[in-house]
């Protein structure tokens, strides 16, 4: 699996590439031949990007990366 460390609006982020080994939805994805990857903010899942498509866990996800306004 691949990780990258970034920062993004001042907010420290890790990418990982989703283990598809694991019961998830989204490592089925990835048995399947999509791209998922998972990105955290300190321990916290804020957001899963699949083949360029991004889907937030949550408005409060939004909120902390500032990316609501």
């Amino acid at each position: 699996m691949r990780e990258v460390d970034f920062q993004f609006n001042g907010h420290q982020l890790r990418g990982l590439e989703q283990n598809p080994e694991t019961a998830s939805r989204w490592a089925q994805l990835a048995r399947q031949g999509k791209k998922v990857m998972q990105f955290l903010s300190g321990r916290r899942y804020v957001a899963v990007v699949v083949d360029g498509k991004v889907q937030f866990y949550g408005r409060s996800a939004l909120d902390q990366l500032d990316l609501s306004r």
